[in-house]
């Protein structure tokens, strides 16, 4: 069984309150809004959005495995008209009921676990961390070959904005970093 809510959110925030003393070894930024500041406090608070949804997500299909649920959801869904939208809802849903038992426990770990990827790296963000900024820059990066391949084989304009979205948060974050710790780009090869 996954571990329940309550003891992923205190060990994330266990983890995050680190003294002062400690911060500063790890590369703790400097107090202060600095250049910056605000785009990296927008990107934060969009990874704690993240992390709510996807625990959100986790507990809902937990509550898949209550036969009372299930079955009321899938009263729910007998009642729901029928539109393209709604068609979509459906599908997804008796889906998400019919999946084996040790699957759903797999796919609501999965959620948990990106749940506290992305309250670690909002709340490290927040609270100004560069090793967060670097956790946030090489985790969102690696997602891309992903999305990229899942556009070039199902393209969609939301997809296209996720990869853009994407691909802007990890080049600002690099920038960002680049600029407060003073790396300068490597230089460009002329003739």
């Amino acid at each position: 069984m996954p571990p329940c809510p309550a003891a992923i959110v205190g060990f994330t925030l266990s983890c995050l309150s680190m003294s002062t003393a400690s911060a500063s070894l790890i590369g703790a930024s400097a107090s202060g809004d600095g250049p910056g500041d605000r785009s990296v406090r927008v990107i934060a608070a969009f990874k704690i959005a993240e992390a709510l949804l996807f625990g959100a997500a986790a507990v809902a299909t937990l509550n898949l495995l209550r036969p009372e649920v299930a079955a009321q959801l899938q009263d729910w869904l007998g009642d729901l008209p029928y539109n393209a939208q709604q068609h979509l809802t459906r599908r997804a849903l008796t889906w998400l009921i019919g999946m084996p038992r040790g699957h759903t426990v797999t796919l609501a770990t999965g959620a948990f676990v990106y749940s506290l990827l992305f309250a670690v790296e909002g709340v490290g963000l927040w609270l100004r961390r560069r090793w967060a900024e670097w956790l946030t820059a090489v985790a969102t990066a690696s997602f891309v070959p992903i999305e990229l391949w899942e556009l070039v084989h199902r393209p969609s304009a939301i997809k296209a904005l996720i990869v853009a979205i994407n691909l802007a948060v990890v080049a600002y974050l690099v920038h960002h970093l680049r600029q407060r710790t003073g790396m300068a780009p490597p230089p460009v090869a002329g003739p």
